[in-house]
């Protein structure tokens, strides 16, 4: 559309073709110029009118035709331009520009052959049709056939230097082949002959964050806002960036401000919603992810973002639930089977997890943490081989990848082949030196085969390297049981506990370290909690019975021995393996026990058996956990980061809005 100084020199040029039309109706030029000028000003029906009128006066209708077909084709009635141009080029073959367009008609419509067709006789009929270029290369472009289209619009460029959407578009071709320079110069180009093509600067700088060069993408956001300052849609992107940038506060400042300028802007609800979650606070992820939802209810994205927000707070069937919806929305989406997979799994669903990490491999068989994580499943389950197996196959894909060796080493170890386990484990060291996991690991390898010194130099290092790791507190303290360090033993499983409140094996530990050394209390506390997280564990109602006896609270041990004997505990053997007799209690305890409870640990039951020691007190212990994509992405080596966590278009280059060439 015409700015309004071109509006007033069209309106007095319709002024003149309109007196002249009225000095002689019949005289045909008047009624083309005339609609030259309306198509110019954006009115479409009042040229097409004076086109068919100039058709109905003349012997020689194509420039009349040509033009109604301009008209047809600015208002979006492609079928009836294409008519027209040909009706043109059936009145004058030679006509170039009627071909050219036609050809542009056809690439609107996808026929991009017949538009390749009509270009190529538009160039033959003159070879310096720039125009002509563009279009074929337009053509070439939606076939997928960049090369060529890059072909073209060099030529197109060649023809005319200043040509500025032969320079978009010769961008927007490099940017489908991901030569990201390349097409950051031809936009910069563009953008130095039309400074204000806002949509370049959008493009441009989608392509920055791809690129990683935050500034600069925010750089080109701060010009879109400057040209458009009451759209969102910059805000939106601008926040995304900051996000990736990990300035959460400014991502979710611009998030509000595009929710001002569009209070329906769903993106905007997402990428705050994001950003909340980045600083943890998952509850206003979901509120925000909600609304998202609300405004685009199949915005799966949405559901995605608000699934891993449960997964977070490990509300792990509402995040199946979220990530199931996604799913149904978007089935070839790798990351939703992923992080529904790591639910499942957090939520000991293991079939269903492997299920999941199946499909992944199955949609991208390179998917490494796919491998990985229906590894760690195999070995939940117990299924050590195939753990071994998945391991394996991402050793195989990059032997320079730590965290395989490392679970592999765990597989070893739970399958009680510990010269293999310590193998991997420090291969994955030597891959990673400061991989704390694999000195825990290495370290409990150890402890299995009786070399408690190394066991003891390997968890030192791996909490070293990571003090928040509560498996190596953990083993760390059994190792200072076997040494009769009970003090330091509780240190360690208390921290353990501290960082991971609810693994009954420390509890378990620290309870017969506090019995061992007489503090009965404390004992019958960990005992509890062990009940509380475990109410099936027979054996600590046992030994949290003898507590209660040193303590001479004889209703709670009678109660306690009596539950333990209903749930399969031979009570009587127990007690003798710990005592040797009534008299042995006496003689350790000072305590003299009633004869009702002497009758209950003499009457001895045959069909009931005691628990091994190794029941009351665990021996060295090693798990796996199950990875989400960020986790994996974060140790692969030499890894570019993922911007995976930014789940929506708005990371994905898009075109400007193509030259209109009918108005022209």
């Amino acid at each position: 559309m015409a700015n309004q100084t071109k509006m007033a020199h069209y309106e007095e040029s319709v002024k003149h073709f309109s007196r002249a039309i009225d000095l002689d109706p019949t005289f045909v030029v008047p009624y083309l110029y005339r609609g030259d000028v309306y198509r110019s000003m954006g009115k479409f029906d009042e040229a097409i009118d004076d086109y068919s009128t100039a058709i109905k006066l003349t012997q020689q209708p194509a420039e009349a035709y040509y033009g109604r077909g301009m008209a047809h084709g600015a208002k979006g009635d492609i079928d009836k331009s294409i008519e027209d141009f040909t009706k043109a080029i059936q009145h004058e073959p030679d006509y170039a520009e009627a071909y050219f367009h036609r050809g542009n008609s056809y690439v609107i419509k996808d026929e991009f052959d017949l538009a390749i067709e009509d270009c190529d006789k538009a160039i033959q009929l003159n070879p310096d049709l720039v125009d002509a270029y563009l279009v074929r290369g337009n053509a070439y472009s939606s076939k997928g056939e960049s090369d060529l289209a890059i072909l073209d619009y060099s030529k197109a460029i060649r023809i005319k230097p200043y040509f500025t959407n032969a320079y978009v578009a010769r961008g927007n071709a490099y940017n489908s082949k991901r030569e990201f320079d390349l097409a950051i110069a031809d936009y910069t180009k563009a953008l130095e002959l039309k400074p204000n093509y806002v949509d370049v600067y959008v493009i441009r700088g989608h392509i920055y964050v791809l690129k990683e060069d935050f500034e600069a993408a925010i750089e080109d956001c701060k010009r879109v806002i400057e040209f458009v300052p009451n759209a969102a849609g910059p805000y939106i992107t601008r926040a995304t960036v900051y996000s990736l940038r990990g300035d959460f506060e400014a991502a979710i400042e611009d998030c509000e401000s595009a929710i001002k300028r569009n209070p329906n802007a769903a993106d905007a609800y997402l990428i705050r919603g994001i950003a909340y979650s980045n600083k943890g606070d998952f509850d206003l992820t979901i509120a925000d992810c909600s609304k998202a939802i609300e405004l685009q209810p199949n915005y799966f994205n949405a559901y995605y973002e608000r699934g891993n927000a449960y997964k977070s707070k490990s509300e792990f069937d509402k995040a199946i639930k979220e990530y199931t919806m996604a799913i149904e929305l978007e089935p070839y989406r790798p990351e939703f089977y992923s992080d529904r997979g790591v639910a499942y799994a957090r939520n000991e669903e293991l079939d269903l997890a492997i299920n999941d990490f199946s499909i992944v491999i199955r949609l991208n068989p390179n998917n490494v943490y796919a491998y990985i994580n229906r590894g760690v499943a195999f070995g939940l389950k117990g299924e050590f081989d195939r753990a071994i197996a998945d391991y394996t196959i991402v050793i195989e894909h990059n032997p320079r990848f730590a965290v395989p060796y490392c679970n592999r080493g765990n597989a070893y170890l739970n399958a009680g082949e510990f010269n293999a386990a310590i193998a991997d484990c420090t291969t994955a060291i030597q891959l990673k030196p400061d991989f704390a996991k694999a000195y825990c690991d290495r370290g409990i390898a150890y402890g299995l085969k009786g070399e408690t010194e190394l066991a003891f130099e390997n968890l030192n290092r791996s909490i070293e390297l990571n003090p928040n790791i509560a498996e190596a507190y953990g083993n760390r303290g059994f190792a200072y049981s076997l040494k009769d360090n009970f003090d330091e033993a509780i240190k360690d499983y208390t921290k353990a506990i501290e960082l991971e409140s609810e693994n009954t094996q420390t509890y378990l530990n620290r309870a017969f370290a506090y019995f061992i050394k007489g503090n009965s209390d404390e004992s019958i506390k960990d005992y509890t909690r062990v009940i509380e997280l475990k109410p099936e564990y027979a054996p600590a109602y046992c030994i949290r019975a003898f507590a209660w006896l040193h303590l001479k609270e004889w209703k709670e041990a009678r109660t306690n021995l009596t539950v333990a004997k209903e749930k399969g505990v031979d009570i009587v053997t127990v007690f003798l393996n710990e005592y040797q007799s009534i008299m042995g209690f006496k003689k350790k305890t000072g305590i003299e026990l009633p004869e009702d409870i002497v009758a209950m640990l003499t009457q001895q039951d045959e069909q009931i058996t005691a628990p091994s020691m190794e029941e009351k007190f665990f021996d060295f212990q090693s798990r796996t956990e199950v990875f989400s994509f960020e986790d994996i992405a974060a140790m692969l080596p030499q890894q570019a980061s993922q911007t995976s966590f930014i789940p929506i278009n708005l990371l994905q280059s898009s075109s400007p809005t193509p030259l209109n060439l009918f108005v022209n």
